[in-house]
């Protein structure tokens, strides 16, 4: 059976694979419907912390759920390849419901900073 982690992990990864694919069309996301990188649910941008970020993305089983590789590294690089703000806005922020969309525009940005300082941390 499937422990509540390894299940945040895969429904993570499917959901960003539904938002890669245009599965999900403009203006159909919510801000809970954004897969955010914590095992918690989130349900405004005071609920994303370092803590719960670098958690997440540096859980053992993380590796595991998207594939063999280099363990932290990659998934630290492909989140914040995800989270890039640029590239975020580019893919997900247009299928976001206008009332939620700044709010979701400030949180991705958070988490962006969060990937970022922790990744510099780590040199």
């Amino acid at each position: 059976m499937e422990n509540d982690l390894a299940k945040r992990l895969r429904v993570y990864e499917e959901k960003w694979a539904a938002l890669r694919s245009n599965v999900v069309g403009k203006e159909q996301l919510r801000f809970c419907d954004i897969p955010w990188p914590l095992f918690e649910n989130v349900q405004g941008v005071g609920d994303i912390t370092a803590e719960r970020v670098v958690a997440f993305v540096c859980h053992p089983l993380h590796e595991h759920i998207q594939g063999p590789g280099e363990g932290q590294a990659k998934s630290l690089r492909s989140e914040m390849l995800r989270w890039h703000p640029d590239k975020f806005e580019g893919k997900v922020l247009d299928k976001v419901v206008e009332g939620d969309r700044e709010a979701v525009r400030e949180a991705a940005g958070h988490v962006a900073r969060i990937l970022t300082r922790f990744s510099a941390e780590k040199r």
